[in-house]
């Protein structure tokens, strides 16, 4: 996910602090432009352009890898979805203007978009497994992810997984595996379930950010 932190830090942050910093916001503000319209303006402006190249990288990116998807499935590449990826880039921007609009200061903005995101990006990555409830399997194997009974779970997300009851046999080569997994064919749900909460996040953050521009800068 650094793509969508440097998007924060570099686009998001600096996008309100930088005009607060140099007082250049007042020759706007004195021209007959409400900071609502100002900020509504700068946000569709630069917001618009990060969709756009975030989703052409995303598209590019999943198109490169279509042709490991049989052996890496797409699970491998979640955070860089079509959808996912996107929605990460706008959180991480409506965050750093959150940032820019309380702190008023172009660098602590950054700082604070950089950490702020990450923190999110991490909650979500804890709480991605969650999302539905996971299937279980246990299945004997001839090497990891090769099973002699039973399909193979390399295409899909592996929770978790541990040596089952009988272990590994050093004789024959085989091991009994337990697994806790989330099928492939769950890729896209999981996909808009987490690009909803982004989209979400990016909602709450413009809404504090317009009001905080609105009510407490002088």
């Amino acid at each position: 996910m650094l793509l969508p932190l440097l998007v924060g830090m570099f686009a998001g942050a600096p996008l309100v602090s930088r005009e607060l910093e140099r007082r250049t916001f007042r020759y706007a503000w004195t021209q007959g432009v409400s900071r609502t319209h100002w900020l509504r303006t700068e946000v569709l402006l630069v917001g618009g352009a990060i969709l756009l190249i975030s989703t052409l990288y995303s598209a590019t990116h999943m198109l490169w890898f279509a042709p490991l998807v049989p052996e890496e499935g797409w699970f491998r590449i979640f955070n860089q979805g079509v959808v996912v990826f996107p929605a990460s880039c706008l959180f991480a921007f409506a965050f750093g203007v959150l940032a820019g609009t309380v702190l008023k200061r172009t660098v602590p903005a950054m700082v604070a978009a950089l950490v702020g995101s990450a923190v999110v990006f991490s909650a979500l990555g804890y709480l991605r497994p969650h999302y539905m409830a996971p299937l279980h399997r246990t299945q004997v194997e001839d090497g990891r992810l090769a099973p002699t009974t039973g399909e193979s779970l390399r295409d899909d997300f592996i929770v978790y997984s541990q040596s089952g009851p009988a272990g590994y046999s050093p004789d024959t080569g085989v091991s009994t595996w337990a697994y806790t997994y989330h099928p492939a064919e769950r890729f896209w749900t999981f996909q808009v379930v987490e690009a909803g909460i982004h989209l979400g996040l990016v909602m709450v953050c413009l809404v504090a950010a317009f009001w905080w521009l609105n009510r407490k800068t002088a």
